[in-house]
């Protein structure tokens, strides 16, 4: 089941919220907090074919409040938000119109969701301006843009000035888009690592004009972004630019992802780079930073632990003989804990402590070694830097042979 998170924002500005008291719904919310954000369930494929603004019988979906409770109607117009479990109730058809605000019509009683304050209905029997919404896009604004149909991800070229669909992989800063939103005219924007936002003719431009903030349209789960000529961003020609039709093709739909945390671990003690190669045992003994010398953090929420992704998709993880390497296995082997002290932090993976033998290779060596040698040796690692190259030490224990080291996390800079 495809869905996207949003807040719906009506006629008077005001946010839809779920409210905890009693589960109720208003349309209160002046600025969007998890309580104004709904999570977007679309119950038919991904895919091109969905109907355009303002036709058909629009897309299927639920909507999930921040409280894990789905929105209902029943025959006499009232909502509820009470449910944990979807129904007949609780399906609603989305309809989209030219100025890319949309309505909700409850599928059972064929009523439209609307109203204001602490009034919200779904009695309505047609979408007036107060039964339509303004979708805002609740994620965060660096994104990684997905083209289902090329099966590759949108990177900035700078050389060439455009925006090119044909990474496999979204990697280095050149992959982070930003999202940029126009709360005046609630149109969005696409701004590169180096500020230029993407103009309809695929150019990167400076400065926020009309020509580049554009509408957002859904297609079960996907996007497509309208300009206001009424052409849609695509990437049939390779690069993303603005093509005239009357409703989005594949070329035109496209998945909005969290763009991970990127970063370089250097060790303070040799100020080389951790390398990551597939098939092959880590070491810090690069000393510049490539493709091969970036890793994706990614984090899982339920255990508090991360896990590093290099360049070719492998993963820095636990091997043979207590070395570190690099796995295509995303198992648990790969699952890293990060334990701060101050400014430090120490990498530790089941009982083990992650450390550098003397020729740059990272081993795991047993805790109680690596707690001996902390409360004998701790030192300051010093002061993190607070600009825009901010870096995070981390502190990792060395014994058995293994030296005393200091790996520095480095944010991977934007263009």
């Amino acid at each position: 089941m495809a869905s996207l998170e949003f807040g719906l924002i009506n006629a008077a500005n005001k946010y839809l919220t779920a409210e905890a008291f009693r589960f109720q719904v208003t349309a209160t919310g002046l600025q969007l907090k998890p309580r104004q954000v709904w999570i977007l369930q679309f119950l038919a494929p991904q895919g091109a074919g969905a109907a355009g603004p303002g036709e058909g019988a629009g897309q299927k979906l639920h909507l999930l409040s921040a409280l894990k409770r789905y929105l209902a109607a029943d025959a006499n117009g009232k909502i509820t938000c009470d449910q944990e479990r979807p129904g007949p109730q609780t399906v609603f058809l989305l309809q989209q119109y030219p100025d890319g605000k949309v309505s909700l019509q409850n599928e059972q009683s064929k009523r439209y969701l609307g109203g204001a304050e602490d009034n919200v209905t779904c009695f309505a029997q047609a979408a007036t301006e107060t039964e339509k919404w303004t979708l805002h896009l609740a994620v965060h604004p660096n994104v990684a843009i997905y083209s289902p149909n090329r099966k590759r991800y949108v990177r900035c070229d700078e050389k060439a000035g455009a925006l090119r669909c044909d990474r496999d992989m979204p990697w280095g800063a050149e992959s982070v888009i930003t999202v940029y939103y126009d709360f005046r005219v609630k149109k969005y924007g696409l701004r590169t690592g180096s500020g230029k936002l993407l103009a309809p003719d695929g150019s990167l431009v400076p400065d926020v004009t009309p020509e580049t903030l554009y509408s957002l349209e859904l297609n079960n789960g996907l996007v497509a972004l309208r300009d206001e000529g009424g052409r849609y961003l695509s990437t049939r020609e390779g690069i993303m630019k603005t093509a005239k039709m009357d409703k989005p093709g594949r070329d035109e739909l496209f998945s909005i992802e969290a763009s991970p945390a990127q970063v370089s671990l250097r060790s303070s003690s040799t100020n080389k780079f951790i390398c990551c190669r597939p098939g092959a045992d880590l070491y810090a003994n690069a000393m510049a930073v490539g493709n091969t010398e970036i890793f994706q953090v990614l984090f899982d929420d339920d255990t508090k632990r991360v896990c590093f992704r290099g360049y070719c998709g492998t993963y820095m993880a636990l091997g043979p003989n207590d070395c570190i390497v690099s796995s295509k296995q995303k198992d648990r082997n790969v699952w890293f804990e990060l334990k701060y002290q101050d400014q430090k932090v120490m990498l530790t993976i089941g009982d083990k402590y992650v450390s550098m033998r003397p020729n740059g290779q990272l081993m795991a060596i047993p805790k109680a070694a690596g707690t001996r040698w902390k409360r004998n040796s701790l030192v300051s690692t010093g002061h993190a830097e607070t600009s825009k190259h901010e870096s995070v030490p981390i502190a990792v224990m060395g014994a058995q042979g293994c030296y005393t080291t200091r790996v520095v996390i480095v944010p991977i800079k934007m263009l």
